[in-house]
């Protein structure tokens, strides 16, 4: 059997300007694949989840950019169909020119992390009409086309534009059905199953998916016994028999503040990843990444609990 080795990325949102000091986070930069560029800050330029402008955001980006060089970084960017007026075709513009200006900063781009958020779904449905004694499984099979529809409308105007890099869809498989598992809002969508739309999404042109699944999902026992474990070995197994990429996000938020919030966050992400680990799952890329209100201490990376310092005891863990 082929050795496990995943990819490593890591990223955040918040005191990004702490790595400015190159030298302090120079062995998480050689024993990561490459940063994940969350929109928030890297294109919007904005703190969370206060959403504070930073002023001095342009040049943090380009000052931690030598520590990327020649990566296959991957940036995280919005696919977001909130109403029938919504065009797949303007967004992966957008995309492609977000792609070209952290590009110009110096930091080169081999991925996006498509955040295909869920509520496409809703969208869609409303957009479809039901037709006089339809099933339930006929009726959200042509939702289900119609999702992917636009997706793939999506992937041709990316295309379009020049832009050669793998997109990978993102979303929590905790709201979509998936085997025994039945999602956790208890929507139905007859026959919609995270399998379904992944299958959907690879015909449409997407290279694989990564699992929004933070340790409170992971940890959580009700969950387990109602088959959320065996929903992410379903999901892999869908993944690789595309040939697709299979990632999943691990990190742990907590209501502690500073360095007690690091230390907290340092330990759900490590247990976040055992628990991966022992439920037989193999990623392909494991994300530590944070949209929250820390780590609050990025560097350095030789400090316990520090934001690298984690990603090193990952990489440690991972055998990189």
């Amino acid at each position: 059997m082929k050795p496990w080795r995943p990819q490593l990325y890591f990223g955040t949102v918040n005191f990004n300007d702490q790595l400015t000091a190159l030298d302090q986070w120079k062995q998480t930069a050689a024993r990561t694949d490459g940063m994940l560029l969350h929109l928030h800050f890297f294109i919007r330029h904005l703190t969370t989840p206060g959403n504070q402008n930073v002023p001095n955001a342009a040049e943090t980006i380009q000052k931690i950019a030598p520590n990327l060089v020649g990566k296959p970084n991957i940036i995280e960017l919005t696919f977001h169909i909130q109403n029938a007026a919504s065009s797949p075709e303007e967004i992966a513009r957008t995309h492609a020119k977000n792609i070209a200006d952290i590009e110009k900063a110096g930091i080169p781009i081999a991925g996006v992390d498509v955040d295909w958020i869920l509520s496409i779904l809703d969208v869609e449905t409303r957009q479809t009409m039901r037709l006089p004694s339809e099933t339930d499984d006929h009726y959200f099979t042509r939702v289900l086309q119609g999702v992917i529809a636009k997706s793939a409308r999506y992937v041709r105007a990316f295309r379009a534009a020049g832009r050669v890099e793998k997109l990978y869809a993102v979303f929590p498989p905790l709201y979509v059905d998936e085997g025994r598992w039945q999602n956790a809002r208890k929507v139905v969508r007859g026959g919609i199953t995270v399998s379904r739309i992944l299958n959907g999404l690879f015909d449409a042109g997407f290279d694989g998916f990564t699992a929004d699944s933070p340790y409170f999902i992971l940890s959580n026992p009700t969950y387990k016994a109602a088959g959320y474990y065996d929903a992410l070995h379903s999901i892999e197994t869908t993944c690789h028999q595309r040939g697709k990429s299979f990632g999943i996000i691990i990190n742990g938020d907590n209501k502690e503040t500073s360095d007690a919030y690091d230390r907290q966050f340092a330990k759900t992400s490590l247990d976040a990843l055992d628990l991966v680990m022992s439920a037989g799952l193999r990623p392909d890329q494991i994300i530590s990444e944070s949209w929250y209100k820390g780590p609050y201490h990025l560097v350095p990376e030789t400090t316990p609990g520090s934001y690298t310092n984690t990603v090193l005891e990952i990489a440690r863990r991972l055998k990189r």
